[in-house]
């Protein structure tokens, strides 16, 4: 067995020391004692010794190691000394003066990993971490034979000859929906040294597995596994059906090949093209995407908008944040896709909702983003604003939106108060509240005098710096509702 092997063998039971109280049940599958309780009654001096050391997690540079017995067993763990239990109960069996069994124990007295003597040699024994199967399985690693040189060799043995766990993952598999039973298979190819592969490869390419457990499947192995070709291989036959998940999991993989890129790109972009509501887009966005690899994401957009709509082709392209020129932007603002469109769009592309404005452009998904613009206004900019919150009829939703915006352009205040303190008599405390969201404190505390004892509180409860958004929605509910009283509404609906 490889040190490199040994370090995945390692890893996969080393993490069950993090949380043994709270972990599956544990099962053994070879003649070992399971439990410090186990060992200790092993014991009958003089002619069988057990001995008990508690000791602290070695360094990874080795220090605390020392000439143990236990650095044969500890050094895999060294790589991944930042999960191994900061202490540990290190347990020697002498038997007539020779050691038999040694072995590493959680301090709450499960077993980690042992080597227990034979005729020839010694057996290496693990514990592997499968708490999606729902148990922590005590397994034969390898057999170890002394050569003549005083050298050892490892041989290493199969969990399949022991215990079919494959098994086992098939027959909870048929119990499971989802991305329940990605995290089973995502399970199965990681923890079982390549001894579940197959089975994994056949569930991700069959038809019927769902996008959403290939999609999990993708994740975890990108994530956790420590052999990139097997990956691939996942990730390959994953594709082999289309799906809006996997294929966005696919693009945040580094691993993934340079072709798996272009198609799972592709394929996003044909199912974007479709959605209906911005969550369902949002859902199939990708985040932490390769950059060296934007290319090859480009590539495979386009040809995957290639069958799109207009407005299909602007909502999967700032999905996958491909450049959307402001024309076609607003192009797309007269597509049935227009909602998602504008839902898709940030703040940060002041330019296409700017441009949108001054087109006359205002439906109410330009309402949220106006309410969502933070940042520094121009003059011009905010004026575009103003005019769609004194438009009529009055409309409470653009208001709301308006003063969200003006809260980071208080720089403009001075060009701005005369126009709002010019309006029409009706509209005087709407101006009033877009100056207090300007850094009129004075106007804003005059406002809290003038209301009810419970609102002046709602509204006092924040400083005027504060730009989250309660703050912004509780001065324009003032203001709204402060226009329904005056016009004999006792309770209505700010809209």
């Amino acid at each position: 067995m490889t040190p490199k092997l040994l370090a995945v063998w390692a890893m996969t039971f080393v993490l069950s020391a993090c949380c043994f109280r709270c972990a599956p049940e544990q099962k053994s599958y070879v003649d070992v004692p399971a439990t410090l309780d186990a060992v200790k009654k092993r014991a009958k001096p003089p002619e069988v010794v057990v001995t008990v050391e508690r000791n602290t997690r070695p360094t990874s540079g080795g220090g605390g190691c020392g000439h143990s017995a236990a650095c044969v067993i500890i050094l895999p763990f060294l790589l991944y000394s930042a999960v191994f239990p900061d202490k540990f109960d290190e347990v020697s069996v002498i038997e007539n003066g020779v050691e038999t069994f040694h072995g590493l124990y959680s301090t709450s007295g499960d077993l980690l990993s042992a080597r227990a003597k034979t005729e020839t040699g010694w057996r290496e024994l693990v514990q592997l971490d499968l708490p999606e199967l729902g148990q922590r399985a005590i397994v034969e690693a390898a057999k170890v034979t002394k050569n003549e040189d005083g050298g050892e060799t490892k041989t290493p043995t199969t969990i399949q000859s022991q215990v079919d766990l494959v098994a086992q993952y098939r027959e909870k598999l048929a119990k499971k929906e989802g991305k329940q039973r990605g995290a089973l298979l995502g399970e199965a190819a990681s923890n079982l040294s390549g001894e579940g592969d197959a089975f994994v490869l056949e569930r991700l390419s069959a038809a019927d597995e769902p996008d959403e457990s290939r999609a999990a499947v993708v994740e975890h192995t990108c994530r956790h596994d420590d052999h990139p070709e097997r990956a691939v291989a996942f990730i390959e036959a994953a594709l082999k059906h289309p799906g809006g998940l996997t294929a966005k999991e696919t693009l945040e993989c580094e691993l993934a090949t340079d072709a798996t890129i272009t198609a799972a790109a592709t394929m996003l972009a044909e199912q974007l093209c479709t959605v209906k509501h911005a969550l369902d887009a949002r859902a199939l966005e990708p985040h932490g995407m390769v950059p060296e690899k934007a290319p090859l994401r480009s590539a495979g957009v386009k040809a995957g908008v290639g069958k799109c709509t207009k407005g299909g082709s602007v909502v999967a392209r700032l999905t996958l944040y491909e450049p959307v020129s402001t024309d076609e932007w607003l192009e797309a603002l007269a597509q049935p896709e227009a909602e998602v469109v504008v839902d898709l769009t940030t703040s940060a592309e002041r330019e296409k909702i700017f441009a949108a404005l001054e087109r006359n452009v205002r439906t109410p998904q330009m309402l949220k983003l106006a309410k969502s613009a933070r940042f520094d206004l121009t003059l011009k900019e905010a004026n575009l604003l103003l005019d769609l919150a004194f438009k009529k009829p009055k409309d409470w939703e653009a208001r709301a939106s308006v003063a969200g915006a003006l809260v980071n352009s208080r720089t403009l205040r001075p060009q701005l108060e005369p126009r709002l303190k010019q309006v029409a008599k009706d509209e005087q405390r709407t101006a009033q509240v877009f100056l207090a969201m300007l850094g009129d404190t004075a106007l804003r505390n005059a406002l809290a005098d003038s209301l009810s004892a419970t609102a002046a509180q709602n509204f006092t409860s924040t400083t005027i710096n504060d730009e989250d958004e309660l703050v912004i929605d509780a001065i324009t509910e003032i203001g709204c509702k402060h226009h329904l009283l005056k016009a004999g509404k006792k309770a209505a609906a700010c809209e």
